[in-house]
């Protein structure tokens, strides 16, 4: 979400993973609905 909005580069580290398309798309459309992005 951070990345998203502009706030942070978009490099993950291990043990982290990237999301899914699915939760990726999910998580844009809630953070759209509250306007930050």
């Amino acid at each position: 979400a951070l990345h998203m909005m502009g706030h942070i580069e978009g490099e993950i580290r291990l043990p982290l993973v990237s999301m899914t398309d699915s939760n990726l798309q999910q998580l844009r459309s809630v953070i759209n609905a509250y306007g930050l992005i």
